[in-house]
């Protein structure tokens, strides 16, 4: 029996969608992680108070959360990783933006899967667009 190739064993370390975007985030640039937050945070909020009809904004105010969220996300992780660099005691700044990475990584995930959530009641017709 031939042996099993590395990249088809049960065991094999694979990159799952979390860190493929973390990965992706790494690659950005400053301006492009702050232009995500900032795009993001402003179409959030534009989408949400823009209109009576709320439940349709909800698809690009989500969509938006979720960008915003990741260039926040991109921006905690980097600069914990510059001051991780910069020295290897831990205070109170470096606890601070784990928990910020933590409520960033969360906040794109309930956005994203708000995202979905919405553009499946919005495809399957519920009434409530």
């Amino acid at each position: 029996m031939p042996a099993i190739p590395p990249d088809h064993r049960v065991d094999a370390a694979r990159p799952g969608p979390l860190d493929l975007l973390a990965d992706l985030a790494r690659r950005r640039s400053d301006g492009a992680l702050a232009l995500c937050a900032g795009l993001g945070l402003l179409g959030a909020v534009a989408a949400a108070a823009g209109t009576a009809r709320w439940p349709l904004l909800a698809i690009p105010a989500l969509a938006a959360a979720a960008v915003a969220a990741f260039g926040a996300w991109g921006i905690a992780d980097r600069t914990a990783a510059e001051r991780h660099l910069a020295h290897d005691g831990s205070d109170h700044v470096d606890d601070a933006l784990r928990v910020l990475r933590i409520l960033f990584g969360v906040g794109g995930i309930a956005a994203t899967v708000g995202f979905g959530l919405a553009v499946m009641v919005l495809l399957l017709g519920s009434g409530w667009f």
